[in-house]
């Protein structure tokens, strides 16, 4: 489900499954707007980057649920991508 409408399913590795159980997100060569929705929620907020190609930067990553501000992060930081709060819990993501 996305602000477009709702997709059809896709199939989920079973590891994924556990990962997701053990509070883990996993993410191989997932498109940068993919992981950025994972992240929007389980934060407090969302995440708004304006730049197409920025959105399509493959993703490898493992990253802790509980701490989604970190891994928003460590993306930003190894992308060298910036990171603006705006009000209203919307967060600014600029290259």
């Amino acid at each position: 489900l996305h602000a477009d409408g709702m997709t059809a399913p896709s199939p989920v590795p079973p590891t994924a499954i556990g990962a997701w159980r053990d509070g883990r997100l996993i993410f191989r060569d997932a498109p940068l707007a993919e992981v950025f929705a994972a992240l929007d929620r389980y934060r407090g907020g969302r995440l708004l980057c304006l730049d197409a190609q920025t959105r399509q930067i493959p993703v490898t990553a493992v990253f802790d649920a509980a701490t989604p501000d970190a891994a928003l992060r460590t993306v930003a930081d190894s992308l060298g991508l910036s990171l603006v709060p705006l009000p209203g819990g919307l967060t600014l993501v600029r290259t």
